[in-house]
């Protein structure tokens, strides 16, 4: 939210920290979630640069929009908090 924007990524293929890949899979579109990643899966020991210091614990608050997987062939064309929903991010979605 603060970057007041999107982040296009692949999930679950190695793009994200460990912890990231893990906290995105199962999500809903709509779904909102907290994601808060212990060290041993972000940066760990060394941290990240300046910007993200050593051993830290990372939180995100992330609102999952929408994914695609070239593999499936399905597209939302109306977006809408589900009270249940059948198709989750899984493995190789973008």
């Amino acid at each position: 939210y603060s970057k007041n924007s999107t982040y296009d990524t692949y999930v679950g293929t190695g793009w994200l920290i460990k912890g990231m890949d893990q906290g995105l899979l199962g999500m809903c579109a709509g779904e909102k979630r907290s994601i808060i990643i212990p060290p041993f899966l972000a940066y760990g020991e060394k941290g990240y640069g300046t910007v993200i210091p050593p051993q830290a614990s990372l939180v995100f608050s992330v609102l999952l929009v929408d994914f695609h997987n070239p593999k499936d062939g399905i597209f939302l064309e109306h977006l809408e908090m589900p009270e249940f929903c059948k198709r989750r991010a899984v493995t190789g979605d973008f």
